[in-house]
């Protein structure tokens, strides 16, 4: 279980730094000599983020998500630098200091724009590609 976790959740979450601890005790046990099995694709495929194009307040609603989560555990361990981590959350959270806050309309625009580059770039290369010619293994569109 460990190996799918950093296989996929740890590299591809959009959370990853969250997730420091599955990727440090991945380390250790690799360290230690644990081999870990290779993980199944259909695994893979249901713990990975779904590729879907977000409207900003979809963006906005699952930072605000994560940041509740992540309240509530510092809140919760209650050490001191946990208490200051939470403060300093709290005033992102809130808007207390704007600079912090993301713009999710620039994210999403982002997002299309790479979208947008990968079509142009796929298109221009099927119109490369002349009339009976066939793609095989190799070849520059592969």
């Amino acid at each position: 279980m460990i190996q799918e976790w950093y296989t996929t959740l740890c590299k591809t979450s959009r959370y990853k730094e969250d997730l420091v601890h599955i990727r440090d005790m991945h380390r250790l046990l690799s360290f230690k000599g644990y081999r870990f099995p290779q993980t199944k694709k259909t695994a893979a495929a249901v713990l990975n983020p779904a590729d879907s194009l977000k409207t900003p307040a979809e963006l906005e609603e699952e930072d605000r998500v994560a940041h509740s989560a992540r309240l509530q555990e510092l809140i919760r361990r209650g050490r001191p630098e946990d208490v200051r981590a939470a403060n300093e959350l709290v005033k992102k959270m809130t808007g207390f200091e704007q600079d912090q806050k993301p713009d999710y309309v620039e994210q999403a625009s982002a997002e299309l724009n790479k979208i947008l580059q990968k079509a142009a770039l796929l298109n221009e290369m099927l119109n490369d590609v002349k009339p009976g010619e066939i793609v095989g293994r190799g070849d520059i569109f592969e």
